[in-house]
């Protein structure tokens, strides 16, 4: 008997992770909203880096790379309270130090396109 594992589905909600993350600072500093957004702005360019590494180093396939990369976006989003992203990129860590040879595309990419309100 075969059994054929069913691969997740990966919907973007980038507005509910910006919402997210801002209720998470807000929550954790005690800021006013304005000043949540200032510092959310000043995060986005680090962010939208460190994504962009882990993209690079999994289309290289450098697995040692991409293994710190990845534990740095998930560490990077966990900072932001976006624990489910940064669960996503738990995966492609412990892949990657596995030497597993999946293929990650659509979990960047769900990533990337829940990040987009974030990284413009």
């Amino acid at each position: 008997m075969t059994t054929i594992k069913k691969q997740k589905t990966y919907t973007a909600t980038p507005d509910k992770f910006k919402q997210q993350a801002h209720a998470y600072l807000k929550a954790q500093l005690s800021m006013e909203d304005e000043r949540i957004s200032q510092m959310l702005a000043a995060l986005t360019q680090p962010l939208a880096d460190t994504l962009k590494t882990v993209e690079a180093d999994h289309a290289a396939q450098n697995i040692a790379e991409l293994t710190l990369s990845a534990h740095s976006l998930k560490g990077a989003l966990l900072n932001l309270g976006l624990n489910e992203l940064a669960q996503i990129a738990l995966v492609i860590e412990q892949s990657a130090k596995t030497n597993d040879q999946k293929t990650h595309h659509k979990r960047l990419a769900f990533i990337r396109d829940n990040l987009s309100s974030l990284i413009q």
